[in-house]
């Protein structure tokens, strides 16, 4: 994941994309790369981020950014009431 950071960092999106996805192939690596691909997903399509995302919180259960992430995509996807729900509830 360093790798990805410094090349994200650098705004070399070509060899981060490609780092990213080493990550995801790596399973030391795979919760925090699952996160990453969320966010990126984010903007484009929140059903996509919803699935990168909830795979992410189910290896992080206490990382509340990622609960927090989590529900954006639930709302980006049109879903509010349920965002609110799944975010009282995490």
């Amino acid at each position: 994941m360093d790798t990805f950071h410094r090349h994200r960092q650098a705004d070399e999106r070509g060899l981060a994309a490609m780092a990213l996805e080493c990550a995801l192939q790596t399973p030391e690596y795979r919760p925090e790369a699952l996160v990453w691909k969320g966010i990126e997903a984010l903007p484009q399509d929140p059903k996509l981020a919803f699935i990168y995302l909830l795979n992410a919180a189910h290896a992080f259960p206490l990382r509340a950014d990622t609960h927090a992430l989590l529900g954006r995509s639930i709302i980006a996807a049109g879903h509010s009431s349920l965002a609110n729900l799944y975010l009282t509830s995490a």
